[in-house]
Formats: structure tokens, sequence, C-alpha cells
């Protein structure tokens, strides 16, 4: 099997944080792609044009992030990665949070790259108050998630890392200490690591 990934790409680092918690890196070839060169063989593999793409032995093709942890959850025989129990519900929203986060993320940094009589200022401000907001609100719930490595920490550690990487003027650690403690422990991981951005 064939995961194609960026290294920038907080999507695609999901899942290669996923493959070595789960220790599938020997079944999975980490193959580097840019999804701008819009390349054909590519592209019929995800219209979409995006990554992470995964192609599984069978030679069918998985997108996008979520869809993909899911199958890798099932290959490892790991379901307690997405939390379930009585408050199954409550993590999902958190995970579906750290979701959103990073897709404002990315399209603030998207933003950003367009020249300069294109960015809109709107958009531009909205991300950053989703951002404000989505940040605001995961420092108060985090005394509330579990300790240990499952989805909500996974993408947890993908936008922050990313934040740090695309955005470093949002001092977000300023605002969640909490967050910032437990990113510092996260980031020690050797996942974490292995999974930087070159």
């Amino acid at each position: 099997m064939q995961l194609f990934y960026s290294h920038a790409s907080p999507y695609a680092r999901k899942i290669r944080l996923l493959l070595r918690e789960l220790k599938l890196e020997s079944r999975i070839a980490e193959v580097l792609a840019d999804p701008l060169a819009n390349e054909p063989g590519f592209l019929a593999l995800n219209p979409l044009g995006k990554i992470p793409c995964l192609v599984m032995e069978d030679g069918e093709s998985l997108y996008d992030s979520d869809v993909i942890a899911q199958f890798l959850l099932e290959l490892a025989g790991e379901h307690g990665l997405f939390l379930g129990g009585e408050r199954r519900w409550h993590w999902e929203k958190l995970h579906s949070l750290g979701c959103g986060l990073m897709d404002s993320a990315v399209a603030l940094r998207i933003e950003k790259t367009k020249p300069a009589e294109q960015q809109s200022p709107l958009w531009g401000e909205r991300h950053r108050q989703a951002l404000g907001r989505g940040l605001a609100y995961l420092e108060v719930e985090w005394p509330t998630v579990p300790p240990g490595v499952h989805m909500i920490a996974l993408v947890a550690a993908c936008v922050l890392a990313y934040l740090d990487f695309r955005h470093p003027d949002i001092a977000w650690r300023d605002g969640c200490p909490r967050l910032a403690a437990w990113f510092a422990e996260f980031s020690a991981r050797p996942s974490f690591q292995d999974t930087r951005p070159a």
C-alpha cells in the first residue's frame, strides 16, 4: 500500500502520525507528492487532487484523512482511538472541532499566499476569529479529555503544530496554557518528531 502525502499538510501529518502510533509503517510506503502539480497519475487516484491519498492493496484509493484514519484503525484492529462510552458524542464534537480548526488554519494559509490585491480581509479575519474561538473552547474542555493517544489528541497536535509552522503570528500559547503544556509533552513523541515538516 502507498500513502501520498506532503510535509506541509496537517491532514497528511495526522495520517502519518496514526501510521506510526499503530505500528503500520512497514505495511504502507509513504510517497511524497505535490498536489499542485496536477499529475495525471495522481489525479486518477484522487480526482479532487488532494492529499493524503491512500492506495490499498487492490489498487483502490481512499481519501480524505478521516476515511483513511478509519481504514487504518480497522486494519490495525484498533477501535479505541475514536473515543466512545457515555460521552461519545462529546468526544465526537471535540474531534470535529479539531478538524474544523485544521480547516480554518489551512484556509487562512491559502488566503495569505494569494497576491495582496486578491486577499479578502473579511475571510482572513473570519478564519482568525474561528481559530480564536475554537482554541478557547478547546482550552476550557481539555481537562475533560482522557490522557493518551486518540484521534482528538492527534488532530489537536497537528493543528497546534501547523499554527506554529504556518502562522507563528498567532500566539496561541498566550491564551491556552493547558493546551501548551500538553502540546509540549506530546511533541516529544517519536511519531511526532518523525513527521515534522521538512
